[in-house]
């Protein structure tokens, strides 16, 4: 059996299991929450417990360019970098009533 072939295979392997993975992780995004309502109140209390308050850990961890408003972007680090294992994507959608793209 040519070695290159069992490389090319594994490879191939390694990918579509990739794919297979990061297909759920994006299903389960899209997904209605399954706490609807109270996401948004775990998440600040969370946030208060960790950085003893709000505006601490807006300043902190989310409004990386200071500019007084988060976008999805920032808002998926600051998620990251606060701890947050729950959905990032049904939390945004609560925050960001207005579907403005941004949260201030």
């Amino acid at each position: 059996k040519c070695v290159l072939s069992s490389t090319t295979n594994a490879t191939v392997n390694r990918a579509k299991e990739a794919a297979r993975q990061k297909a759920e992780v994006m299903a389960t995004m899209d997904k209605p929450e399954e706490y609807e309502g109270r996401t948004v109140d775990t998440f600040i209390t969370m946030v208060q417990n960790r950085f003893g308050g709000v505006l601490r850990a807006w300043r902190t961890c989310f409004d990386a360019d200071g500019n007084g408003r988060v976008s999805f972007g920032e808002f998926c680090n600051g998620a990251r970098l606060v701890g947050y294992a729950g959905r990032v994507r049904g939390l945004w959608n609560e925050l960001d009533a207005d579907k403005s793209g941004y949260i201030s």
